[in-house]
């Protein structure tokens, strides 16, 4: 009858519903995939006969395909199986053939730039903000070979809050600002700038080409000793990352791509990148004296604020911790029992690297004010900021304490007198060099979590513990002084 239910048709399609929902979830689990296998057939001399090896049928937003597996062991053939089923779910149709199947691949000549990339970038067995990195560098490079220019333009200013154009109160018209089109992501500047470059011929790149802008990019700024310097960290920098696209993990499986033979940074001779040990110009006791003043004890409109940003300064300066490690923090993360930190990859962001997993041992005073603000928190994270965090975000580093760090850097200058370009990490270094004078530098390169105690020689223990020679000593008397070199 019209309008009625039918209990049996509504078992049925829920039944249907069920086996299609445990089918999706079997999908990736190596048992579904064993009785998908099938071997191939042929006929030769009017017989018909099947080839060894196993292969699965898949199939992916209405395209169905047939990828060899490469094995005549069952098991294997699934587990590869369910391999293949699962990079195709996640990349497409596209990466999965040029992955798993190159030799079906069209051969693409004379590859573009924009080509070479994204053809990289599904292959690349590094995280995706380290490929976005390696790639932005690169493009740089071929914008500096090509001549492929960026000129400041004027736009108007939108406001970050209601994305509408700002006017003057004067005289009402737009406010307008110069802004360099490679960062114009709002007028589509960016986008045109990237498409140049993408556009240009791979072959294009010469390491003749190549060489040729290095020597071009000092010479430039041969007359300045500091220029120089800068250049030659700068241009170092550039060459590896751009470097790190053209190795062999990623090449030999590009084979569907007809690449340049020399690639464009075959042979080119890296400028050597000045090693600038640091040297610590701030005391840290009045530092941290003025921290416990103006932050820690600070009242006021702006009191929740400069409470956040002493908490910042603890964890930088007492724990060692970079700022993407403060950024994303939880209070799981600190054991107030053992009294340490302990920093791991979590849902909210991945470590700098595997030696950067570990953990840090807090001081009495600094777990103290720790747990005193645990026992007030209104967040999961240590600082609290209404900012989410975007763990997705690859071509740019989010962070949800981005106005605090601001906050934090500008006091840091004014109010501290630290004049390092990136005061946050100077924190970390101060850290490093104070664990050092007083326990070793295996001990800091232990706490600083680092995989080789060069880094932590060269870049972070300041170089203020040097063996010293007064004229007083020339004349029976003696005003020198030689201090344990062991940290320097």
């Amino acid at each position: 009858m019209q309008g009625q239910k039918n209990p049996k048709a509504d078992e049925k399609s829920g039944q249907e519903v069920a086996k299609s929902g445990q089918e999706s979830a079997n999908r990736y689990h190596v048992d579904y995939w064993r009785k998908r296998l099938f071997k191939k057939s042929y006929t030769w001399e009017g017989r018909r006969r099947e080839v060894d090896e196993w292969s699965v049928r898949l199939q992916h937003l209405r395209e169905r395909e047939a990828f060899a597996l490469g094995t005549a062991n069952a098991t294997a053939a699934a587990t590869k199986a369910k391999e293949v089923a699962t990079f195709l779910d996640a990349n497409g149709w596209d990466a999965t053939r040029t992955k798993y199947k190159p030799d079906s691949v069209k051969k693409v000549k004379a590859p573009t730039v924009g080509q070479f990339i994204e053809a990289a970038r599904a292959i690349a067995n590094i995280s995706p903000s380290t490929f976005s990195t390696y790639a932005r560098k690169f493009r740089s490079l071929v914008a500096g070979v090509e001549g492929i220019e960026s000129k400041k333009v004027e736009r108007p200013e939108i406001n970050d809050k209601t994305k509408r154009v700002q006017h003057s109160r004067k005289t009402g018209k737009p406010k307008m600002r110069m802004i360099d089109p490679r960062f114009d992501y709002v007028h589509g500047g960016a986008l045109a700038w990237r498409a140049k470059i993408d556009a240009v011929p791979l072959d294009r790149i010469t390491p003749e080409k190549v060489q040729r802008w290095v020597s071009t990019r000092l010479q430039a700024v041969s007359d300045n000793p500091a220029k120089v310097a800068s250049a030659r960290t700068t241009l170092n920098s550039i060459l590896r990352a751009g470097g790190s696209l053209f190795a062999k993990p990623i090449t030999r499986h590009l084979s569907h791509l007809a690449l340049p033979v020399p690639h464009p940074f075959d042979g080119v001779e890296k400028p050597t990148a000045p090693r600038r040990r640091y040297e610590s110009r701030i005391s840290v006791e009045i530092l941290n004296t003025k921290a416990e003043t103006e932050l820690r004890d600070a009242t006021g409109e702006d009191e929740a604020d400069r409470h956040e940003m002493f908490a910042i300064y603890l964890l930088g300066l007492f724990c060692g911790l970079r700022r993407d490690e403060i950024d994303t923090l939880t209070w799981g993360q600190i054991d107030f029992t053992t009294g340490r930190v302990h920093i791991e990859t979590n849902e909210f962001t991945a470590t700098k690297s595997e030696h950067s997993e570990g953990s840090v041992t807090l001081a009495p005073d600094v777990q103290t004010y720790l747990k005193a603000r645990h026992a007030v928190r209104t967040s999961q994270f240590v600082i609290a900021s209404p900012v989410k965090p975007k763990p997705s975000a690859t071509t740019y580093h989010h962070y949800r304490c981005n106005r605090l760090f601001d906050r934090l850097i500008t006091w840091l200058r004014e109010s501290a007198g630290v004049k390092a370009r990136n005061p946050l990490h100077t924190l970390r270094k101060e850290f490093g060099s104070y664990i050092a004078r007083k326990y070793g530098i295996f001990a800091a390169s232990e706490a600083l979590r680092h995989g080789d105690i060069r880094l932590t020689r060269d870049y972070y223990l300041s170089a203020d513990n040097r063996a010293t020679f007064g004229p007083s000593a020339l004349v029976g008397g003696d005003n020198s002084k030689i201090q344990s070199a062991g940290t320097a």
